[in-house]
């Protein structure tokens, strides 16, 4: 990554422990999906469509296993010089945060600014090519298990990090800092499936706190764009699926969001609600992934099977670059002239 910037020494440290501490993970370089050609819009549908009827799985030596279920652990390998001063909440966001949690075309006067949790890390592979390729500069903040939506309480539960008040104030930083910085684009990512009308996260809740985050970024000039919430399974991982049932792998595939199931979810439901009563664009990226009724666990292109999933709830680095054409010409559209 030519454009990548350098960090300090510090930082440069913290990259290494990162890849020490991987490499104890029995983690080994993950090669697939690193093809030199990256697929047209057009052409990854064809290729989604024709994987979503595809129900046997391929031989083990086609497909290299996935490395570690640490998303940031995964993440460095294609990202370089990410620190917990850009993934962590345990610290204050600062202007020093955003001068050093930078990616894409670092030189570039327009920008773009990302923060959430998870969910926005495992973008982050796509948006540093975005950012080189169409001349923007990525500002990324995130902190695990903190969604982008200010003040709700017990997202996932009284057991999730976002029952905390260090969520809720990176949230906030977060959002201070975007206004400060007068970005080109605001992309809020979350897990927006994160949460059951079950738990104390309603869908007027979420819908509450998602226009109480839009509007607080009114400041920041910026432009605001939702990404469609990522299919998820809240069941087993894909991969043991695929293992358990290696003839019959259509039954472990997800649904998309945007299906029956989407609205047993109550963060999708209202992140949904509220975009549409603010009238903030939700880039359609379930097209990155699935059919109108399918999301397959591997996508075939070329003779190459290439792993969609981390885990059942996150995207792999290497599939989030190899669809960097692919959501560029998706998202293009969206952005600013």
């Amino acid at each position: 990554m030519g454009n990548m910037n350098v960090k300090t020494t510090s930082r440069a440290a913290g990259l290494i422990v990162s890849l020490v501490t991987l490499l104890s993970l029995g983690a080994v370089p993950y090669a697939n999906g690193s093809t030199p050609s990256n697929p047209t819009l057009a052409q990854l549908q064809a290729d989604i469509a024709t994987s979503a009827s595809i129900n046997k799985a391929p031989p083990a030596n086609s497909v290299v296993p996935v490395m570690s279920t640490m998303l940031m652990t995964n993440a460095f390998l294609t990202v370089p010089n990410m620190t917990s001063e850009c993934y962590g909440y345990s610290r204050a966001v600062t202007m020093t945060n955003a001068n050093d949690c930078v990616w894409g075309q670092i030189s570039a006067t327009k920008s773009i600014f990302v923060f959430g949790d998870s969910n926005a890390a495992m973008w982050l592979p796509t948006l540093n090519i975005l950012g080189q390729q169409l001349g923007y500069k990525i500002y990324f903040l995130a902190a695990h298990g903190c969604g982008p939506w200010a003040s709700v309480p017990n997202l996932f539960g009284t057991s999730g990090l976002k029952s905390t008040p260090l969520c809720n104030t990176f949230v906030n930083d977060a959002i201070g800092l975007a206004n400060a910085l007068h970005p080109a684009v605001v992309l809020p990512i979350g897990l927006e499936v994160g949460s059951k009308p079950t738990n104390s996260a309603t869908v007027a809740g979420v819908q509450a706190s998602t226009v109480q985050t839009v509007h607080a970024l009114a400041p920041s000039g910026a432009k605001v764009l939702f990404l469609q919430p990522f299919p998820w399974s809240s069941g087993s991982y894909p991969r043991n699926c695929l293992a358990l049932r290696p003839t019959a792998i259509t039954s472990c595939e997800m649904s998309p969001v945007g299906a029956a199931s989407f609205t047993q979810w109550s963060a999708a439901l209202g992140v949904t609600q509220a975009a549409t009563a603010l009238n903030v664009p939700m880039v359609p990226t379930e097209k990155l992934f699935c059919t109108a009724t399918l999301c397959p666990i591997l996508v075939l292109d070329s003779g190459v099977y290439h792993d969609v999933y981390l885990n059942n709830r996150h995207m792999i680095n290497t599939y989030a670059q190899w669809i960097s054409t692919a959501f560029i010409q998706l998202i293009k559209p969206y952005l600013p002239a």
